[in-house]
């Protein structure tokens, strides 16, 4: 298939096809050349947008992840990936309150117990209590073996003084994880 591609580089879906092959095998700069191909070929491409955008990140690009994301959320405001991978960015980069801005519309188009989680990190980490348990709350009851979310509730109801939902939370990380 590369072959093919060197043949005809105006083919779009087999450079995506092969961006994603690539980026599944954990080849993320081979990923990321097929990636940045559709992009040229195709600038507003849902999969090219985000995963680039995700690459750049983990590459610590910065910037360049933040403007394929953000591009992404600008041509696909109602779809979780993009919104979920740029709250991300900001919450990876200690950019709490635009992370939270990201995340609250990330799990409004889709309930995700990763998003909510995170969501419910950038909260608590910002010390807003109430809502970073109401959240991780949520996120504990789509997936009640979620081992984090669970220790991180546990924290935040220690900090409220609760003690024996905080008691109860640490039980069960030690039930999902002995």
């Amino acid at each position: 298939l590369e072959a093919a591609f060197r043949i005809d580089r105006n083919n779009y879906e087999l450079a995506l096809f092969l961006a994603e092959t690539s980026f599944n095998e954990g080849e993320a700069e081979r990923a990321m050349g097929y990636f940045e191909r559709v992009l040229e070929i195709k600038t507003d491409h849902y999969e090219g947008l985000v995963y680039s955008g995700v690459l750049r990140y983990e590459n610590a690009d910065y910037a360049r992840a933040e403007e394929l994301l953000k591009r992404a959320v600008a041509l696909y405001p109602d779809s979780f990936l993009p919104l979920f991978s740029l709250g991300a960015v900001y919450a990876g980069r200690q950019e709490l309150a635009r992370a939270v801005v990201y995340l609250e519309r990330a799990v409004a188009v889709e309930r995700v117990p990763e998003a909510l989680y995170l969501l419910g990190s950038s909260l608590y980490e910002m010390g807003r209590l109430t809502a970073s348990i109401r959240t991780l709350e949520e996120a504990v009851r789509h997936d009640p073996a979620f081992e984090e979310a669970l220790h991180l509730l546990g924290l935040a109801y220690l900090d409220r003084r609760w003690n024996r939902k905080a008691l109860e939370a640490f039980r069960q990380v030690q039930r999902v994880n002995p």
